[in-house]
């Protein structure tokens, strides 16, 4: 659920603005739900050493569905999002896996994210409409007479795994929740492809998880759990 590996760094002279301004607090669940709404959209998302980040315009065409019906879906979308099964999530909203993932596409598109490919900014925004208390800062930008709103996140950080994973498990890891192939890991670690088959599925087994959602569902619950979680 991350975007490809060219996406990693800021692309834009607004994106390298908006990674490292600092800027005034943002409410990020609110933020979730006005994307949802079609109050804003997304048109460039990214990462930099410390910060995920994305930069938004208002299209002026609020999204002509009922409020129940968008809530749904946001509902839906960021349970998906941040590790939940497909298939559990089909069996709770009665609906088939197909449908959820066309719901999936359709609202993430809609919301100016790729799919299935999603950045983990997007994720981190559906976590923080789950409950979680993310720390998040925008900054409006104009250029060319044009002016957008750019928000920035922490990047997760898999130290709170350090207890449990190596170093070079935890570098994989992190490429692996960015959205590279083995292959890509393999090219960036500078290892085989088969190394890096036997270091995923020895972090699998450390933690506990079965695929690439589990890791990072464990991850958001650890370092951003909402009230319900920490009680």
């Amino acid at each position: 659920m991350a975007p490809p590996p060219n996406h990693r760094r800021p692309a834009s002279a607004q994106a390298d603005q908006s990674a490292g301004a600092r800027g005034n607090p943002v409410d990020l669940a609110k933020l979730w739900r006005d994307l949802g709404q079609g109050r804003y959209r997304c048109i460039e998302a990214g990462e930099s050493a410390e910060f995920l980040f994305a930069i938004f315009e208002e299209p002026g065409r609020p999204v002509a569905q009922d409020a129940a019906h968008i809530a749904r879906n946001l509902s839906i979308v960021a349970r998906v999002l941040t590790g939940e099964s497909t298939k559990i999530m089909a069996f709770d909203e009665q609906m088939s896996s197909p449908a959820i993932s066309l719901v999936m596409k359709r609202t993430l598109q809609a919301m100016g994210f790729e799919f299935p490919r999603t950045p983990l900014f997007a994720v981190m925004a559906a976590r923080a409409f789950q409950g979680a208390k993310i720390p998040a800062e925008s900054v409006v930008l104009t250029q060319d007479g044009a002016t957008r709103l750019g928000v920035k996140v922490p990047r997760p950080n898999l130290e709170v795994f350090a207890a449990f994973l190596s170093p070079a498990e935890r570098a994989v890891v992190q490429l692996l929740l960015e959205g590279r192939s083995n292959e890509e890991i393999s090219s960036a670690r500078h290892t085989s492809q088969r190394t890096i088959a036997n270091q995923i599925r020895a972090a699998y087994s450390k933690l506990g998880v079965r695929g690439r959602g589990e890791v990072l569902h464990r991850l958001l619950r650890e370092q951003h759990p909402t009230a319900e979680e920490k009680a």
